[in-house]
């Protein structure tokens, strides 16, 4: 009994490892493109970097569901641009709440 068990451990165990070793290789081959992507929309290298850092911790949570995993490297893409986008808006509005608290009201 115990020894059905073990090899249904390490299969399990295999079948992770395989999954984790399949999402390393295609973030091999996606990462730089996924930061220049980010670097496209926000034209600043810290804040595509912490974007497409973000995005990688994205994908590697929900890679386990994804169905088609040979398009990763579009669907990388797709969620480093969307993500891209929603970090340039926070930015926007982040230095337009800064700039009407710098400005002094007009009497």
């Amino acid at each position: 009994m115990h020894e059905r068990v073990g090899r249904l451990a390490g299969h399990f165990v295999s079948r992770d490892d395989a999954l984790e070793r399949e999402f390393e290789a295609r973030l091999v081959e996606s990462s730089t493109l996924a930061f220049r992507v980010a670097f496209s929309v926000l034209r600043h290298r810290e804040d595509a970097e912490d974007v497409a850092q973000e995005a990688f911790a994205k994908a590697y949570r929900s890679f386990r569901q994804l169905r088609d995993r040979h398009r990763f490297r579009a669907w990388l893409v797709r969620m480093t641009w969307r993500m891209a986008l929603d970090r340039q808006r926070a930015n926007r509005w982040r230095t337009s709440r800064e700039l009407l608290t710098t400005v002094p009201a007009a009497t």
